[in-house]
């Protein structure tokens, strides 16, 4: 849930909000009103825990609740609506939760192929450390090369 929905929705979620941090004053709940940073501030300072983990605390609040969609006519939007928001909201998160996966696996490719470029270095720093002469007249070839290329 972003923060316009949660703005938006605020009147219908704060009884959620309320179960969920019982020692939130109804005063402290109307104060919020929606915005996640205040929330934030409040769950830290009745909870008496750090940043990330009332961040990481009401991030999972605000994935697992749903909005009660409504409109001016009869109240509620039909079961058919609902059931498709629910199953477009639980797929999102879903799909959220991949792509963290994907990130990490990407990430840990990328740290092997740097460690296969540092061995490759090393190994090419090695061989011009042991044949200066070799790697001196194989520079010099690759020079000429481009030059003749270049031209």
């Amino acid at each position: 849930m972003n923060q316009t929905t949660l703005q938006g929705h605020w009147d219908e979620l704060k009884g959620q909000v309320k179960e969920q941090w019982g020692k939130l004053t109804d005063d402290e709940i109307k104060e919020i009103g929606g915005r996640k940073d205040q929330l934030l501030a409040k769950v830290k300072q009745h909870y008496g825990i750090g940043k990330e983990k009332a961040e990481k605390e009401v991030d999972n609040f605000l994935k697992k609740i749903k909005p009660p969609f409504k409109n001016a006519e009869n109240g509620v939007i039909s079961d058919t609506i609902r059931k498709f928001g629910d199953k477009a909201h639980d797929i999102s998160y879903d799909l959220a939760d991949k792509s963290e996966e994907y990130l990490a696996s990407g990430a840990e490719v990328t740290e092997q192929i740097q460690d296969k470029i540092h061995e490759s270095f090393d190994g090419i720093l090695g061989y011009v450390k042991k044949h200066p002469m070799h790697a001196a007249l194989g520079a010099a070839g690759i020079g000429f090369l481009l030059a003749k290329l270049l031209k």
